[in-house]
């Protein structure tokens, strides 16, 4: 039977250069000709004329040289065609083709740019952007991306007082004295500029849309944007009592959104201008990206321990430094885990070929609630931004809030100053926030971040 490697041809036709020509672009392979799959033999005519013909043909319709040779089986004589795969993208009349599974298949358009750029040794996000500077980006981008790189201990301190010239360079993200696609769409404040698609849409469905929002930004910032509006907007924390413990149980656990957030990012096809799209339901939650999955993978692939083979590697790269993802292909293992530990169910992932939707499913706790009619009945909550009515903030506290939500990596320091007015009231304020439940900080005082928790 046909495969990945080799192919059967009862004769000789001139279309089996396609073939060929595929096999040259992929892997390689053996293609069979007089003997078809299921190793019944079909005599050839003029063996002598094709052992000269053939290689002749794939010199000059393809420019390259395969093994060509009569073989002898069973008293029957076949040829066998062996091509090595050419690091060079091969076409045969000006068109270009690869081996998918068992067929051949002509690539056109994106596909068609992504296989010549990384036949070049480049990937999509390594392509230089002109004239634009690295004093047009966001210096608060570069901020976050110290905090963040600094606290996961993936770059070193030296590494980190570097310049930003400096710096994107140890990231690799200036090629030839031009900023790369990562480098603009990691760190400059509007990488729609160059990069139509590069943000994410939020919407509440019941039986339609009920509300949505669309979040821009450098991509190093983008995650906490998106999470921190999805888990106060979104979604409800529902309160239960550990004994005296307060517990709040969210529809999905923040760190398996989180993680599958950031692989959407660094695996998403930029090309095709089209966001992330996150659908927020009653009983689920939907994270449409449009990507592809490495040649000859199936969903299946993606839940067992693989090779990490992001789409857009030096976004992967620095989304690693940064400590926001590992670099073991673990991540759908690390989500259902966290899902495991919450008591959800698994992640369940649906691959079109052009685009791949996740889903994750409420915890059951939300289930019962809106069985009831909880989110119906809640709803001016979510759109209003507001927390659990149960929770009451003054007016300070209630700033102090906003002003976190707008910038999760600001120290108590930074809080102070954007607040104004007597310091201690802003001290005051975060002080009752975090023993009332709604904000925690994680990592250090300088590089750490605040977690909004309701």
């Amino acid at each position: 039977m046909e495969n990945q490697d080799f192919d059967w041809k009862r004769e000789w036709k001139d279309d089996i250069l396609e073939d060929i020509c595929a096999f040259a672009n992929t892997d390689g392979g053996s293609l069979y000709v007089g003997k078809d799959n299921k190793g019944q033999f079909f005599p050839l005519k003029n063996i002598g004329k094709l052992l000269e013909d053939i290689p002749s043909k794939i010199r000059h319709l393809l420019g390259i040289v395969a093994s060509v040779e009569a073989v002898t089986e069973n008293k029957e004589t076949f040829i066998r065609i062996k091509m090595r795969s050419y690091p060079n993208p091969i076409s045969y009349r000006g068109r270009y083709y690869v081996r998918s599974g068992s067929t051949t298949v002509e690539l056109t358009g994106h596909p068609l740019d992504e296989f010549i750029l990384r036949k070049q040794g480049k990937n999509w996000d390594d392509f230089p952007i002109p004239n634009v500077k690295v004093e047009d980006l966001s210096a608060e981008a570069f901020k976050i991306f110290r905090k963040k790189a600094l606290e996961s201990e993936r770059l070193s301190e030296d590494d980190l007082n570097l310049s930003d010239t400096e710096l994107l360079e140890k990231l690799r993200l200036i090629e030839n004295g031009c900023l790369t696609r990562a480098a603009v769409m990691l760190f400059h404040e509007d990488p729609e500029k160059w990069v139509i698609g590069s943000f994410v849409k939020v919407g509440y469905f019941d039986d339609d849309l009920i509300y949505h929002d669309e979040i821009y930004g450098p991509l190093i910032s983008l995650p906490d944007k998106v999470v921190n509006l999805v888990f106060t907007k979104y979604l409800k924390g529902l309160i239960s009592y550990d004994g005296i413990n307060r517990v709040e149980t969210y529809p999905v656990p923040r760190a398996a959104f989180r993680e599958l957030l950031h692989n959407a990012i660094q695996h998403k096809l930029y090309s095709l201008g089209s966001p992330i799209q996150i659908r927020v339901y009653p009983d689920k939650i939907i994270i449409g990206n449009v990507a592809k999955l490495p040649l000859n993978w199936t969903v299946e692939n993606l839940y067992e321990t693989h090779v990490s083979i992001p789409y857009n590697p030096s976004i992967a790269k620095t989304f690693f430094r940064a400590g926001f993802v590992e670099a073991w292909g673990r991540g759908v293992m690390r989500i259902n885990e966290s899902l495991e530990k919450a008591g959800n169910p698994p992640i369940e992932y649906q691959y079109s070929g052009s685009d791949i939707m996740a889903t994750l499913k409420v915890h059951p706790m939300h289930v019962e609630y809106n069985k009831k009619g909880g989110i119906k009945n809640d709803m001016d909550h979510t759109i209003n931004h507001t927390i659990n009515h149960t929770i009451k903030l003054g007016d300070i506290e209630q700033e102090v809030l906003d002003i976190i939500k707008g910038d999760p990596t600001l120290t108590i320091k930074d809080i102070k100053l954007k607040l104004g007015g007597n310091p201690t009231s802003a001290s005051n304020a975060v002080r009752s926030l975090r023993e009332k439940g709604v904000i925690e900080h994680s990592g250090s005082k300088k590089s750490g971040h605040w977690e909004i928790l309701i």
